[in-house]
């Protein structure tokens, strides 16, 4: 095969791969801001707390997301069984100053699935009777082990409330377990470690 028959081959397949990459990309972002932002607009037309959102960055890098997690309803919220929905933004990060060893006295980690029958048999109940607040259950999000150590090392804002804040009737099934939690919201910012390093979260529950 003469030289330039195989230099035209090789620039080929490396233009056509860069262009792929690219178009890749391009799809990933225009996913990621379409799925933030039916998010935000289902928080709104479904929920009665205004401004659950207000802490997310508003300039967002695109390669400054390790992930976004949601879980939303595509149909009429009146026909979603579970009725609960979070967003999770998930930004790379610099490993904190500090870390506060107390996060654990002041707070609980909160699945929203409720289905589990083990459920209660698994939740700190006695934590949620001495005033702790629920963050996102990251093990739960994050489909890691158990024996794996993933715990927030900061907490820096939070804001969470128990109370049945929907704009239409909320029948769904909770766990006894949950006391006054069985409906609420949560939302703040954390710092976690994971096996790929420090990562700073946003997120968004209510349920």
């Amino acid at each position: 095969m003469p030289k330039y028959v195989l230099s035209f081959i090789i620039t080929f397949l490396l233009v056509a791969c860069d262009s792929g990459e690219q178009n890749y990309n391009r799809q990933r972002k225009i996913e990621f801001y379409a799925n933030l932002s039916a998010v935000k607009k289902n928080a709104s037309r479904y929920y009665r707390i205004d401004e659950l959102y207000a802490h997310y960055p508003k300039d967002i890098t695109f390669d400054s997301i390790a992930n976004h997690l949601l879980a939303m309803s595509f149909q009429d919220i009146k026909d979603y069984v579970a009725k609960n929905e979070y967003s999770c933004l998930i930004l790379k990060a610099s490993p904190p100053v500090s870390i506060d060893s107390t996060i654990d006295d002041r707070y609980f980690s909160l699945s929203t699935g409720f289905k589990d029958e083990n459920y209660c048999m698994d939740f700190n109940n006695n934590g949620i009777r001495s005033g702790k607040l629920p963050i996102p259950d990251l093990r739960e999000l994050l489909y890691t082990q158990r024996d794996e150590k993933l715990v927030f090392s900061r907490i820096l804002f939070i804001e969470a409330s128990y109370g049945d804040y929907w704009k239409m009737e909320n029948k769904s099934s909770r766990p006894e377990c949950l006391e006054r939690w069985k409906n609420g919201f949560s939302r703040g910012i954390g710092v976690y470690r994971d096996s790929t390093g420090w990562k700073e979260i946003y997120w968004v529950m209510y349920w």
